[in-house]
């Protein structure tokens, strides 16, 4: 659950108005706290639904696949399940081999979250036979 405190009285951080803070309270940054005014107290924030709004079946072969482009462009997020034999996969924008990457044994599920990941995902069989996988796409809104 993530939190945002908020300045102690007095008020200190910048008096009710919404400006950067100066280094000295905080880390900018980094975002490790946000002054706005008041009384320091938690604010709950719940995390964003994701909109499911896109399918693809993948092939995987003995040659390293990405997501097809045009499935993934403008998602966020993806939810993959390996539906017949295990993969390597990698997600730092290298290319896996049938040794190298982590493995996703068929059956398995995998979730990926942010432009990023979803960019440098690369995917390859790890045995001689072709594997299958089921790919959702999404993007998360406000509720």
């Amino acid at each position: 659950m993530p939190l945002i405190n908020t300045a102690g009285t007095p008020v200190d951080a910048n008096d009710g108005v919404l400006t950067r803070n100066p280094e000295r309270i905080g880390n900018r940054r980094w975002g490790t706290k946000v002054f706005v005014s008041g009384q320091e107290q938690s604010f709950i924030t719940a995390e964003m639904a994701i909109e499911w709004n896109g399918f693809e079946s993948i092939t995987v072969s003995s040659t390293a696949l990405p997501f097809t482009a045009s499935a993934v462009d403008g998602k966020t997020e993806a939810f993959v399940t390996v539906e017949s034999q295990a993969v390597r996969y990698r997600i730092d924008g290298a290319v896996p081999t049938a040794s190298v990457g982590h493995v996703l044994e068929a059956g398995a599920v995998l979730t990926l979250s942010g432009y990023w990941e979803l960019d440098k995902f690369r995917v390859i069989r790890r045995d001689a036979t072709d594997a299958t996988l089921r790919v959702t796409y999404g993007i998360r809104r406000d509720q």
